[in-house]
Formats: C-alpha cells, sequence, structure tokens
C-alpha cells in the first residue's frame, strides 16, 4: 500500500470515529499573527499566512523549518549541508551562499533579519509562533522577500513561575534535554531562559573510512528580560548563543556510470581506480567524511513606548555568525591504493556581522491603521572557499560589506459598511564593496579561466574589487471585502524586490567586477479567507499571478569543467493556487489539509545551459499534506493525544538546466505521534518519523559536468522513532 493510502485511511477512520464519539460544540482557536508588525487576527488581513503555535509545533514534532515546511503550501527547504538551508517559496529561493550574494526568502528572529543562510537552521525549541509569509513582503519586511518571509518568534518572559523541562531518546543512539524557566525578578523585570541539547549518531555509512555521518550535535540557549520602565515603556533584551558541530553532513549518494561521466570530459583514465558505489542509500563511498561546525550568537534591544498618536519601537540587533564546512562533493571515491587524492573537495569558512536598527511607529487609531518607519543594516561577510580537484587547491577570499538603507508605511483605512483599501511602499537602498583575491592553479576543472579582457594571459589567479549600488520602490495595494464575520476577501497587487550582488566564485577578474542585477517581481493575488460551522471550519484560499524581471538563478557553466555562478535569469511566471483547511468537528478531533498548485516557469533568458519553460528549481507542480489529531479523556489522569502528519510533493527539479538524474521524484512522508497528558503536567509521548521508511534526497546535483549522465544526492533522514517525557509545572 503507498502512502497516499495510507493517509487516506487515516483520514476516513478519524471522520468516522468523530462521528461516533466525541461531544460537538468546539471551536477554531482565534489565530493572533504578527505579519504586519502588529497583533491581528490572520483571518482578517489581505496576506497568505500559515501561522504554527507552539502548542502545534510540538504535538507535530516538528524540530526545524524542515518540518515546517511540509505543513505550509508552496514552501520547500532543502539543504546542501545544515548550515546553507535553503528555502524556496512559490518556487523563489536561492541556492548560492558566497558572500556576494543574499537569499530571496528573508527569516526574521524576534523581529531582526537573519541574513546569512548558516544564521538560522538550529532546533527549535521554546518557540511561540511561525509565521510564514507567502509572496513579495517588501513594504513591511524589506530587503531580500521578494519570494516571501519566515517570522520565527520565541516565548516572552511572563509575570508567572514556570519552567519544563523534556528528555528525548530514540534509536541511532538519539538523546536531547530541553528545558525552561520563567518567572518575575522584580514588580517591573521578568526573566526566561531556555535551552536545547540534542545529539545523535548518523544513519550513513562511510565504507572507505568506516565512520558515520549525517549525525547531530547541537546545543543552544536563550535568555530573555522584560522590564517595565514606566506605564508606558517597556524594554526587552533577548540573547541567544548556538553550536554545531557535525560529522559528514553532505554525505552524498553517486548515482549513474562513472565512465561515462568521467570519459565525457577527459578523465576516462580515472575510471580503473574508481570504487563501485554501494545501492544502498545509506552506504556512501567518499574519500573524506567531511564535516560542518558552527557558532552563532545574537542580542536583540526593542524598545516600546506607548504614545498618544500610537507605539513608537526601536528594535536593535547584532547577529554573529561563524561556520565552516568540509565536504567530499561528487560522493566517489578512489581505491585507497591508489595516489590519487579525492576527485574534488569543497571547504568552506566563514564569519559574519550583521547589525540593523529599526525605527517605527504603529498607529493606535480604530479607524485609520498604519505603520511608518525607518531601517538600517550594515553587514560584513569574510568567506575563504577552496575547491580542490585531484588535490590542486584554487581558493577563492572573499569579503563583502554591505549597507542597507530603507523607510516605508501602509495603511489600511475602512470605507462603507464592508470595505477596506490598503495602501504602502518602501523605499530601499542598498550598496556592496566587493573583493575577492584567488590563488592556486587549474588543472582543467574551470576553477580558473582566462580573463575576455586578456584572453592570451590564460588562466590565472587574479585580484578584484567592485562596489555597486541598488534602489527600489515596491508599493503594495489592496482591496478588502468583508460581507460579514465569516468571510473575508481581497485582491492584491505588490512588488517585491532583491537587491543584486557578486559572484563569490567567479573565475576572473571580468566576472569578478560584474554584478548581476537585481530581481523585481510584480505579484497580483486574490484570497478569500472563510469559517463555517459556528468556528468549526476554516478555509483559506488564494490565487496568485507572479511576473519577475531578472530573476536571479544559481545555474553551472561547464565551459570547462565546474563553474557556479549566479545569474539573471530574465523572465519567470508564476501561477498557483495554495488552500488551508481546518475542522474540528467536536472537542476531541482536529483535522487539518494543504494543498497548493504551482507552474512555476522560466521565460526567454540569455543563459546557454537554462531553456526557456524549465521549470524553476524546487516547485513541484502539486504539494499537499494532512493531519489528523484526536484527543481521547482518560478519566481522572488526563488525555490521550493521537497524531498522524502525511505531507507529500510532487517531483522537483535541483537546477534550473531540469537534469533529469537529479530531479527528485514524487514522494510523501508520514509522521505519527502518541502522547500521554496527565493532569499533574506530565506528558509520555511515543513518536516515528518517516513512519513508511520513504527514500528521498534533500538535495542533489548533477555531477557529470552538465551531461546528464549522474547525479550526487544527499539522502534524507530514514524511519526514526524515539521517546520523549515532559514535565511542566
Amino acid at each position: 500500500m503507498n502512502n497516499s493510502n495510507y493517509a487516506a485511511l487515516l483520514l476516513a477512520a478519524g471522520i468516522a470515529f468523530s462521528l461516533l464519539s466525541g461531544q460537538a460544540g468546539a471551536q477554531l482557536e482565534e489565530v493572533i499573527v504578527t505579519a504586519q508588525k502588529r497583533e491581528e487576527n490572520v483571518q482578517s488581513i489581505p496576506i497568505a499566512v500559515t501561522a504554527l503555535s507552539e502548542a502545534t509545533l510540538r504535538n507535530a514534532n516538528m524540530l526545524n523549518l524542515d518540518d515546517v515546511a511540509r505543513h505550509v503550501p508552496g514552501f520547500t527547504v532543502t539543504n546542501y549541508n545544515p548550515v546553507t538551508p535553503q528555502p524556496f517559496i512559490r518556487g523563489v529561493g536561492s541556492s548560492p551562499s558566497d558572500a556576494g550574494s543574499d537569499a530571496s526568502v528573508g527569516v526574521f528572529i524576534d523581529g531582526v533579519y537573519a541574513g546569512r543562510a548558516g544564521g538560522y537552521r538550529a532546533d527549535m525549541y521554546d518557540i511561540q509562533r511561525v509565521e510564514v509569509l507567502r509572496g513579495p513582503q517588501g513594504t513591511l519586511f524589506g530587503r531580500n522577500v521578494a519570494g516571501g518571509a519566515l517570522n520565527i518568534l520565541s516565548n516572552a518572559p511572563t509575570d508567572e513561575y514556570a519552567g519544563d523541562i523534556e528528555v528525548t531518546g530514540g534509536d541511532y543512539g538519539l538523546w536531547g534535554v530541553k528545558g525552561m524557566l520563567n518567572g518575575p525578578l522584580t514588580d517591573q523585570l521578568a526573566a526566561r531562559l531556555a535551552f536545547a541539547v540534542r545529539q545523535r549518531d548518523g544513519y550513513t555509512d562511510n565504507t572507505v573510512t568506516g565512520s558515520e555521518l549525517q549525525d547531530e550535535d547541537n546545543k543552544s540557549v536563550r535568555g530573555r528580560l522584560r522590564w517595565e520602565l514606566s506605564e508606558r515603556v517597556t524594554a526587552k533584551l533577548i540573547a541567544d548563543y548556538v553550536k554545531d558541530d557535525l560529522q559528514g553532513p553532505a554525505a552524498r549518494s553517486y548515482t549513474g556510470d562513472p565512465a561515462d561521466a568521467l570519459g565525457s570530459v577527459g578523465l576516462a583514465a580515472l575510471v580503473p581506480f574508481v570504487l563501485p558505489s554501494s545501492s544502498d542509500p545509506f552506504k556512501i563511498e567518499a574519500d573524506i567524511d567531511g564535516r560542518a561546525k558552527r557558532e552563532m550568537y545574537s542580542a536583540t534591544l526593542q524598545l516600546d513606548w506607548e504614545t498618544p498618536l500610537g507605539t513608537v519601537s526601536s528594535v536593535s540587533g547584532f547577529r554573529h555568525n561563524d561556520f565552516d564546512y568540509y565536504d567530499d562533493v561528487f560522493g566517489l571515491a578512489f581505491d585507497p591504493a591508489s595516489p590519487l587524492e579525492p576527485l574534488l573537495t569543497d571547504k568552506t569558512e566563514e564569519e559574519s556581522d550583521q547589525f540593523s536598527q529599526e525605527l517605527r511607529i504603529t498607529s493606535a487609531a480604530d479607524q485609520l491603521v498604519w505603520t511608518a518607519g525607518l531601517y538600517y543594516l550594515d553587514q560584513d561577510v569574510d568567506q575563504l572557499e577552496t575547491f580542490s580537484p585531484l588535490g590542486f587547491p584554487v581558493s577563492y577570499d572573499q569579503r563583502a560589506d554591505t549597507t542597507s538603507y530603507a523607510v516605508f508605511a501602509q495603511g489600511t483605512l475602512p470605507f462603507g459598511e464592508h470595505w477596506a483599501v490598503t495602501a504602502g511602499g518602501r523605499y530601499s537602498y542598498d550598496e556592496r564593496d566587493f573583493k575577492l583575491d584567488t590563488q592556486g592553479f587549474d588543472i582543467g576543472f574551470g576553477l580558473l579561466t582566462p580573463d575576455p579582457a586578456n584572453p592570451d594571459a590564460g588562466a590565472m589567479p587574479f585580484s578584484a574589487s567592485d562596489d555597486d549600488s541598488w534602489s527600489k520602490f515596491t508599493p503594495k495595494l489592496s482591496l478588502e471585502y468583508t460581507p460579514n464575520d465569516d468571510i473575508f476577501s481581497y485582491i492584491t497587487w505588490s512588488q517585491g524586490y532583491k537587491s543584486g550582488g557578486y559572484n563569490g566564485v567567479a573565475t576572473n577578474q571580468t566576472a569578478a567586477t560584474t554584478p548581476f542585477d537585481e530581481e523585481t517581481v510584480n505579484n497580483y493575488e486574490i484570497g478569500v479567507k472563510t469559517d463555517f460551522l459556528n468556528d468549526r471550519m476554516r478555509l483559506n484560499v488564494a490565487a496568485f499571478y507572479m511576473d519577475y524581471e531578472d530573476l536571479q538563478v544559481f545555474v553551472s557553466s561547464f565551459e570547462s569543467t565546474v563553474g557556479l555562478l549566479v545569474d539573471n535569469a530574465g523572465e519567470a511566471d508564476i501561477y498557483g493556487v495554495e488552500a488551508e483547511f481546518f475542522y474540528a468537528p467536536n472537542d476531541r478531533l482536529d483535522l487539518t489539509a494543504t494543498y497548493a498548485w504551482l507552474d512555476a516557469d522560466i521565460g526567454d533568458n540569455e543563459i546557454g545551459t537554462v531553456e526557456e519553460g524549465n521549470s524553476l528549481t524546487r516547485s513541484p507542480e502539486h504539494s499537499a499534506s494532512a493531519a489528523i489529531q484526536y484527543r481521547l479523556p482518560l478519566a481522572n489522569l488526563g488525555d490521550l493525544l493521537l497524531r498522524a502528519d502525511y505531507a507529500w510533493q510532487d517531483k522537483i527539479y535541483f537546477d534550473p538546466e531540469n537534469y533529469e538524474l537529479s530531479a527528485q521524484d514524487a514522494y510523501g512522508l508520514l509522521h505519527l505521534r502518541a502522547a500521554l497528558q496527565a493532569h499533574s503536567g506530565w506528558e509520555l509521548a511515543l513518536w516515528m518519523k518517516n513512519a513508511t521508511d520513504e527514500d528521498y534526497w534533500v538535495h542533489a546535483f548533477d555531477s557529470s559536468f552538465g551531461s546528464d549522465l549522474a547525479s550526487s544526492a544527499i539522502q534524507g533522514a530514514p524511519q526514526t522513532w524515539g521517546v520523549t517525557g515532559r514535565y511542566s509545572w
């Protein structure tokens, strides 16, 4: 029986059971979000947004953004390795992680933009809510949110003494501990401290070195203070620290005939030394294990001042991110007895510092509701990336200093009895200074190429520097119609913008000093949010068309052998429909489902390897999820909570060239959890992830130098299970 049948049976069984048991009268909870920089009901704002509460995160055993994505329509997360996640919303995202480029999906943690890809994929703990805003959010969230935004909010301190401790154990040597303490320190000062530790052995074996790869080793701590300075002024201070130390997180399996792949680029002499590739997806052949290490810390200070005009907020944020990883790129090993070095390795070290400041005012008026503000960001990134083909290193020492300024405003004005109009805009100015120094000797892998300005000099190391600036006004206009308390509809036109940048692994001086252009998008969207059956059923639907210009894509150039760059793909047309369904037929049963249809194609472009009509990367045409949660009362003991989550996605490509061998076919994942929740504060849960042991990839790429003869892929997690005990007071 396939996974679709499993999900269908679970849904059918849950619905039938609900009709035979339980009590009517349950209502769906009101969901409050801050998607427009103020607290509002998610059912009354003109944005396609999914909000996942702390209870949902815990009951569905969501540990990171990968898990979140499976419960949000149109949202996909893949990982080159854990320190370089790749979020995509509605087919828009970014793959590169060099110093000269940015993401197309913005991640905001407690109101502060996390500018680097490695700065946010960590174990989620003590989280109040995760909001996923789909579509351009250029007015209020600003830079690099052309595809959408993630708004992650941690729990704030309260004036009550409380705490919890959680311990987890499972297969593959899994163990973890989470904890939280909260309470008042004085009449005006409250504090909250949370921590998480999680370790697990690897589930992939390297047959060459004998090591276990794709393990977990994460440590996190967060502290929060809330200080009531006066009746009108509140200060909130947040500080956190995260450390990861992982072995072989990018372990890659190799698919294809090495003789064909290597022979196509003149490397047939290496074929006799290649070790056979295992057919077991959790056994790989690699000359090195690889690693990923990350250390990051941040501090946020928010001051809120209540005035007769509205709330004046100052949000100051500092973020530091330090990571390095070392990968065997292809997952293709040579006989240890041979003198050959690995075919290609990638070693990257990065250190980044970011300071941001936002000053805004949010109105207190009942009729005209508005927000206005100023924004500033300064980010410094130093990255050293070294590719070593057959032991001959070529390094790219990159430095990018980015400064961004913005002014923004948005307001909503009701007119008539049922209508309102929302209008806003943001002016952004970004400037970037970029430097690149290369060293090494190219042996024909295209890591250094002749400069078009001086082709006779051949491929040689170079030093280059350049600076450029980009600016854009991004407006938004929405018309809203609310015929009654149960129906909210809207039609929106909005623009998004992502600044241009530089290629951090440019192979000659001209390429290094030629920036790629900014990308812009016009989004046309119509949506309806509805509640039925006395607030027991909810259906939200959004349909959209996104018209991209100068879409930035990550492509491979194989004029020699290897070349990675960001280029503007010209136009892209994206059509889609998204739906979310929630139903509480009684006070014991909750049903949820999501669906997304996406038609995302690259238009006319001047990239030689990308054909018009190719699908955008990580853009499944169809994707869906369903969840059943049933609460069985156990007299005076407590409740038995049973939950099943199923997520399915259609075929995706990992590259704009749409190579077939590295494409991920359609697949689905089933997660199960049963928890005994005692009235006394105890909870004991048994859970299983990927219950049907589905094979799938979290990242893949063509490893035959553009011939579509071989692929290298990172395997997703197999079936895992564990037990979690928790006590709250």
